[in-house]
């Protein structure tokens, strides 16, 4: 007479309800540490998908404000985008060009870096020509004259013509 039974305290309603209880919570739990895994693992990517689309969409602001020749807007939003990602395609493009426009010797490196990573459209290299140019770089204003002039674009544009005058001049 000593012992009382389990069911014996709780009636067979009140064991499956705390049973279900119990399931719940371990389910929740399982849940809860399956949604912070995930979050973990995608969180970073997803934070890098975002800072690039960002500074995409500053370099595209800075690429228009250069074009107007407002420098700067146009410095302000190049620097913004390449704060948020240094390897965007789009970033360094801005600010390569922005440097070239404003002939300062370090658009070179940008436009290298740019090349690295991304094939240099024809006004890319019309701005990396320009700038090396402008620097006395006589060997990358060769190199980008040359690209200019290739028929990969088609014709060659009267300004490419003059470009390319250029450099033949400086040297």
């Amino acid at each position: 007479s000593g012992s009382l039974s389990t069911a014996t305290l709780f009636t067979a309603e009140e064991v499956r309800l705390r049973r279900q209880e119990r399931r719940r919570i371990v389910v929740g739990t399982v849940a809860t540490l399956l949604l912070l895994t995930a979050g973990y693992f995608c969180a970073r990517p997803a934070s890098h998908a975002i800072k690039n689309w960002q500074a995409r969409r500053h370099a595209e602001k800075a690429l228009h404000f250069i074009d107007k020749e407002e420098w700067k807007e146009g410095r302000d939003e190049a620097v913004a985008a390449l704060q948020l990602s240094r390897n965007e395609p789009a970033a360094l493009r801005a600010v390569a060009r922005l440097l070239s426009r404003t002939h300062q010797a370090e658009a070179l490196e940008f436009w290298k870096q740019l090349a690295a990573i991304n094939p240099l459209t024809r006004q890319d290299e019309r701005d990396k020509a320009t700038a090396a140019l402008a620097t006395e770089n006589l060997a990358a204003a060769a190199e980008a004259g040359e690209e200019v002039l290739k028929q990969r674009w088609g014709g060659s544009a009267p300004v490419e013509w003059l470009l390319g005058g250029a450099v033949a001049d400086a040297r």
